[in-house]
């Protein structure tokens, strides 16, 4: 038997019993076990694994026989000693044989709790047993069944004990509850998943390679039993490579996985040792262009495993090492382990994540997320819905053994199946995992993780590292410091990328090394913001000033938004008014009796002059003279006729049904006979006109004649045309005030005070006449009356619609106009008090008293932190050229606002600075100082040159010699970025070093 370390186990159940329940923690005797492991004594300890019957059958302890005639006893202890009012007993399978509970005191009497001669099956698997609270503390307790009064094997699954009498209802899983739900797990699809075993998958950091592990599969190189390990890349936004088989070295004949990729993607770190045939230990191999290197063994201190199965993962930063390995000092089957990287580049001796994660059953399949605090592992031993359920829980300080108690990520995730092996992305939106199947395969799934399962945000940074002269990647040793601690890496010549994860709470400063340069330091904010922008609440060049937290900066920054929003508006495409769609019957006046009259009169005429045109040309009588005949003329029988036989009524315009006949259901020969054919030519030429060319003028004379419905919708629109810019005008004045009182429930109440001030001035231009009225001179004089009178009809009814029309777009316009127009006003209301804020300012700030501090490093409070997301920042290390001229960013140099006190921060800045000059101690320096563009030019000047001699004096004290370092301040003349942004001022306050000379 492993010796089992005590440990301390309360758990609170159910809120209805509000009770602390203790679990056995050492079995002390057993009178048989089933298996060694399985059903063996030791499965009896910790929490029990039924709830609501989906535990599995094997974490129980079984005696080994189903029948014993000698009976058969547990006799378990308890970590604390404690008065007690209640047993528990969870039976497993084939509740009912308990005969006998005995409880032992410290001073090992014993005390009978229960006694029952007469034990028969019962329904309920947890006996709960009651009695007043014990006037001694209980520290064992011993089990006795008679197994042949209940059939089958009986299986105890725990035993704990309790100082409350509230009866023990059971356990529940402690899930995490979802705000809004959980999306249902997706499977990776056949692109990945094969008829074979696909399982431990890991997801590099940035998300876009997948590799796995896959048994059974042909192309693997060891036997069917063995893993391979297989890669798929990402392809879009949700579509995956096929997968494919790296091969050696990589792959060999025994069991081969990744269990974890760095966030450049160029560093795998694989599971067993390559150069043995050593089941555990772990290794690493490194790519070089596309292929991988030989992995090399990383030798673990004092490791060893009992259990055929292991489970690793270390950390983003390399520092730390998880596994799930089973050891003498454990709690039952495999627990988890952590190990830290020590300098020779080793991992030192595993320690326990303690009893809070592990329990007397397995807990496996670790996986550390981007945050280094939150962990993610599979386990049969806490409460869960049945077979391996994964759980979550974080870190909760440095020492790695206090955790959050575990939380189930509940049945909509956790499965009855064994579900294992989660990994996630830096990003952590998505868990890819292995879950098996029916068949006893598994296939590969992810699921979208809600946010309450989600680790801390992170930023994984990617960069390169440049030559500051002629910006080709060159390779170096990138180094960066995070507080106390540094780390280093070799990058290549030919990429010089890297990239790394930080989680936030700590600034990180980047740089590199190589022989002949000087490396710009870089400063990734993962805290608080260092340094605060200067200002004196002087007056700019621009008569603006200063960014702080005066008044004259909130009045300033009000400014900024107004400008912003001033520019918007002025930048917005002018509206433009048009008339409505052109169609016929658009406007819905056409029963109106006056129109109807004209229309009788307009195509009675209409008709007698197409009627008359060849009569006219033949015997000269003048067209006056021709009289409109009142009754139906030939034209008018014979279209009726026509229509008739041709198989429609005189009013309809759809098109005809073709008719079928015969067996053959073919079509009808439609030649028409010669009468037919005669009137529809007789037709045509009275005409004038073809069918394919209804509605084509009939010219006489050179004159056009139009259909009425023409006439009418071209006279609506020309009239519609002339009445547009009178009543776009009656609206401006109709909705001026309604407009004005929607705007100032949207303004703030400066705005509004502004908005009942203003007189607007109306916008009267950008109309659009639209084209395409009749002419005046194609349109003979009897037409032109009638259209004079048709306009005069349609007046009122065109301007009711031209009113609906046009209402929302003169709203828009006017909201537009208005809110221009107060915002303008606004402005030139702020830079009047702007002014005075200044006045009042400058005259208090002629007193303030700018003395360098006695101390030239102070460490002021930090501002506000930075919000925590998630990112993915690119950032350039530049590494400047030792040579005359070179100008190199000190960007890690920052003092007090608007004094020249230099801030704790500084200090690694400055000392590698003063080691680089002791080096090269053939340079000759100029340290030169600038300020942002919102100070004043006497106060930018003066505070940039002293903070100039400040970094100089520092320089000096460090052994460089003063004739060495000349100093020099610029003020706000040299900037670098954008003055109206915070992050641009912020680079244009900086300090700089240049080479002068080289001796």
């Amino acid at each position: 038997m492993h010796k089992i370390l005590p440990y301390i186990l309360f758990l609170l159940s159910l809120p209805l019993t509000a009770q602390q329940m203790q679990w056995a923690s050492q079995v002390t005797d057993k009178s048989s076990e089933y298996g060694r492991e399985v059903y063996s004594a030791r499965q009896a300890l910790g929490l029990p694994n039924a709830v609501a019957g989906t535990s599995t059958e094997n974490q129980a302890w079984a005696p080994a026989k189903e029948e014993s005639s000698l009976g058969e006893h547990l006799h378990l202890r308890y970590t604390v000693p404690m008065r007690i009012s209640q047993v528990v007993v969870v039976q497993s399978k084939n509740p009912g044989a308990l005969r006998r509970i005995t409880a032992f005191d410290t001073n090992r009497k014993r005390h009978i709790l229960y006694d029952n001669d007469n034990p028969q099956r019962s329904t309920e698997p947890n006996f709960v047993h009651t009695f007043p609270l014990t006037d001694y503390l209980v520290s064992e307790i011993l089990l006795e069944l008679k197994t042949s009064a209940v059939n089958g094997s009986n299986h105890i699954d725990a035993v704990g004990i309790s100082p409350s009498d509230t009866p023990f209802r059971g356990l529940q899983v402690e899930e995490v509850s979802y705000a809004y739900g959980v999306s249902a797990a997706e499977n990776l699809g056949l692109q990945i998943n094969s008829s074979f075993a696909e399982r431990l998958p890991i997801i590099s950091p940035d998300g876009n390679t997948l590799y796995f592990a896959r048994k059974w599969h042909p192309q693997n190189r060891g036997d069917d039993a063995a893993d391979d390990i297989w890669v798929s890349y990402l392809r879009g936004s949700d579509t995956w490579s096929r997968p494919v088989n790296p091969g050696s070295p990589l792959n060999n004949e025994l069991h081969n996985f990744v269990f974890a990729v760095s966030p450049a993607g160029d560093k795998l770190w694989l599971a067993n040792e390559y150069n043995s045939v050593a089941k555990d230990g772990i290794s690493y191999s490194v790519k070089n262009g596309r292929t991988w290197s030989r992995p090399k063994n990383v030798r673990i201190n004092d490791h060893y495993n009992h259990s055929p199965f292991v489970c690793y993962h270390i950390s983003a930063d390399e520092q730390v090492l998880l596994m799930s390995v089973k050891r003498n000092e454990g709690l039952g089957e495999n627990d988890l382990y952590v190990s830290f990287r020590m300098k020779n580049g080793q991992f030192s001796q595993p320690q326990s994540l303690g009893p809070t994660i592990n329990t007397v059953s397995d807990e496996s399949s670790i996986f550390l997320a981007a945050d280094g605090k939150t962990i993610y592992f599979s386990s049969n031993g806490h409460p869960g819905y049945g077979g391996y359920d994964m759980y979550m829980a974080q870190r909760l300080d440095k020492s790695w053994k206090n955790w959050s108690a575990p939380v189930n990520l509940g049945k909509n995730i956790n499965t009855p199946a064994n579900d294992y092996n989660y990994t996630l992305p830096a990003r952590g939106d998505y868990a890819y995992f292995s879950r098996d199947d029916a068949s006893g395969m598994s296939d590969l799934y992810r699921i979208k993780l809600p946010r309450e399962v989600q680790p801390e945000p992170v930023v994984l940074l990617k960069g390169q590292l440049l030559d500051a002269s002629t910006r080709q990647p060159v390779g170096g040793v990138f180094k960066y410091d995070k507080g106390k601690s540094r780390t280093r890496s070799v990058v290549s010549d030919d990429r010089g990328q890297f990239a790394m994860v930080l989680p936030y709470g700590e600034n990180v400063e980047l740089y590199a090394e190589r022989e002949g340069y000087f490396a710009v330091s870089e400063q990734i904010v993962l805290d608080a913001e260092i340094e605060e922008l200067d200002s004196d609440g002087g007056r700019d060049d621009t008569g603006i000033t200063s960014d702080g937290n005066t008044e004259s900066d909130k009045i300033r920054l009000q400014l900024h938004v107004l400008e912003d929003e001033i520019t918007r508006l002025e930048n917005l495409p002018p509206p433009v008014f048009s008339l409505p769609e052109a169609k016929r019957g658009f406007y819905p006046y056409a029963s109106d009796p006056v129109l109807q009259d004209l229309q009788r009169r307009y195509e009675a005429r209409y008709r007698f002059l197409t009627e008359n045109t060849e009569g006219m040309i033949a015997d000269g009588v003048p067209l006056t003279e021709k009289r409109i005949p009142n009754e139906e003329d030939e034209l008018t029988r014979m279209k009726r006729k026509f229509n008739e036989e041709n198989g429609r009524s005189p009013r309809t315009t759809e098109e005809r049904t073709p008719v079928l006949s015969g067996k053959g259901n073919t079509r009808r020969d439609e030649t028409e006979d010669a009468e037919l054919a005669a009137m529809k030519a007789k037709f045509n030429k009275h005409n004038n006109r073809t069918e394919t060319q209804p509605h084509t003028p009939v010219r006489n004379s050179g004159l056009e004649y139009f259909p009425w419905e023409i006439v009418e919708e071209k006279t609506r629109r020309e009239t519609a045309a002339n009445l547009l810019p009178q009543v776009r005008r009656e609206l401006q004045q109709d909705l001026l005030q309604d407009t004005k009182d929607e705007l100032a429930q949207e303004f703030s109440p400066r705005e509004r005070e502004t908005l009942q001030r203003l007189r607007p001035q109306l916008p009267t231009d950008n109309l659009l006449t639209p084209r395409g009225g009749l002419s005046t001179n194609d349109t003979p004089a009897w037409a032109e009356e009638i259209k004079q009178e048709l306009r005069t009809a349609l007046e009122n009814d065109v301007r009711r619609e031209l009113r609906r029309e046009l209402r929302d777009e003169v709203i828009a316009e006017l909201r537009r106009e208005l809110t221009y127009q107060v915002k303008k006003e606004l402005e030139e209301e702020l830079r009047t008090d702007l002014q005075h804020q200044l006045a009042e300012e400058m005259q208090a700030e002629q007193n303030r008293v700018r003395s360098a501090p006695q101390s030239p490093v102070s460490a002021a409070a930090a501002p506000e932190s930075v919000e925590k997301v998630y990112r993915e920042p690119e950032v350039e290390i530049l590494l400047a050229p030792v040579t005359v001229g070179q100008v190199i960013p000190l960007n890690n140099i920052f003092f007090d606002s608007n004094r020249t006190v230099l801030k704790s921060e500084s200090n690694k800045e400055l000392a590698r600075v003063a080691a680089f000059l002791n080096e090269k101690s053939n340079l000759l320096i100029e340290i030169g100082g600038h300020t942002n563009g919102w100070c004043s030019h006497v106060f930018a000047n003066e505070l940039s040159a002293d903070r100039a001699e400040t970094v100089r004096q520092y320089l000096i004290q460090n052994g460089i010699a003063p004739e060495r370092i000349q100093s020099h301040g610029y003020g706000k003349t040299n900037p670098i970025a954008d003055n109206d942004t915070k992050d641009g001022r912020r680079k244009n306050q900086r300090v700089e070093m240049k080479i002068l000379e080289v001796r």
